[in-house]
């Protein structure tokens, strides 16, 4: 029997759960990617209606809910502002609501894009065969970290209490995209009118960068980086001698990632690598994707602590596990 994984966001108090690390790992490095490709600032954007959207503008300004003052409306929208579905659909009830609503909208939509990634905060990949005083010695936690996973060790304390993202589509869909879809999955209704109204003001979705070239993987806790440039052309020499095999993808910057922070009191993997996957060298450290030019930049100007390029021992490394797994197969002489 192997071991089941979770992939953990410790700050955000997250998991994404996986089966054998050897069934997944060749396949979601793009999402891991999302987890931490930050999109360009939003720009300024309206949420005021005109006459063609489709919300109602006629309510009898008698009826008890239009008697009340527009602070305790306002109050109204306070109550909801955690949950996406209820401020839409309660500012959505006619025009007088909506423009009362409009602030705590923006605001929320704001604050996802925020909360959408996990840049800066710790990840790690834990089997469930980690005993529970087997932790990296260079993961930070806090006082109250410690009490919680005291008895039951991180990885039943995550199982049991962390949130679960049960898929990487919210992030790759993009904010506007998936606060639509969460309408649709919370209603039992058609939410036709409602769509195409946010649709209409919301800002559109950011498109992910369709490669790793520019981008740069930054190890924020040990000043270490790689370069997607160096995956990009490490890859560009495998295709000329090896195929991929399947549905699996080319090594990127979210593989690199991965293959760094699994951690296990368990050496078994799923993944016929001789080396010990299992004690990633950067498991609980804070990472970033920036634009490799951004951070050229920020080392030529000398600020803070000296950087170290690992890009060319990780891209070698990835090279041995995709082949050791055979989702490179060689091709044929001709």
């Amino acid at each position: 029997m192997g071991q089941d994984w979770l992939l953990l966001d410790l700050d955000a108090r997250t998991k994404y759960k996986m089966d054998q690390l050897g069934d997944e790992f060749f396949h979601i490095g793009r999402d891991v990617f999302r987890m931490l490709w930050v999109p360009p600032p939003v720009p300024p954007f309206e949420l005021k209606l005109r006459q063609d959207l489709g919300i109602n503008t006629q309510i009898r300004d008698d009826r008890s809910l239009m008697l009340l003052p527009n602070e305790l409306l306002d109050l109204i929208f306070v109550w909801l502002a955690e949950d996406w579905c209820d401020l839409v659909c309660f500012a959505a009830t006619c025009s007088s609501l909506w423009y009362i609503g409009i602030t705590h909208i923006h605001s929320h939509f704001l604050r996802l894009q925020i909360e959408s990634t996990s840049r800066g905060h710790r990840l790690i990949c834990l089997g469930d065969k980690t005993e529970a005083n087997d932790l990296p010695r260079h993961l930070h936690l806090t006082d109250d970290e410690k009490k919680q996973i005291e008895s039951d060790g991180l990885y039943t304390t995550a199982h049991r209490k962390f949130a679960c993202n049960s898929s990487f589509s919210g992030r790759g869909a993009g904010l506007r995209s998936s606060l639509i879809a969460a309408m649709n999955f919370r209603m039992n209704w058609d939410m036709g009118i409602l769509n195409d109204v946010l649709e209409r003001l919301l800002p559109p979705d950011a498109r992910l960068p369709a490669n790793d070239n520019d981008l740069v993987l930054l190890n924020l806790s040990k000043h270490e980086f790689v370069r997607g440039s160096a995956l990009m052309s490490r890859n560009a020499i495998l295709l000329q001698h090896y195929k991929v095999d399947g549905y699996c993808e080319l090594p990127c910057l979210g593989n690199a990632l991965l293959a760094l922070i699994c951690w296990s009191s368990d050496p078994y993997t799923g993944i016929r690598y001789y080396k010990p996957l299992h004690r990633g060298a950067w498991a609980g450290d804070r990472f970033s994707i920036v634009p490799e030019e951004a951070h050229e930049r920020e080392r030529r100007d000398g600020s803070g602590r000296r950087w170290v390029d690992i890009s060319h021992k990780v891209s070698l490394e990835l090279r041995e596990i995709w082949i050791a797994q055979r989702v490179l197969v060689p091709r044929r002489a001709r």
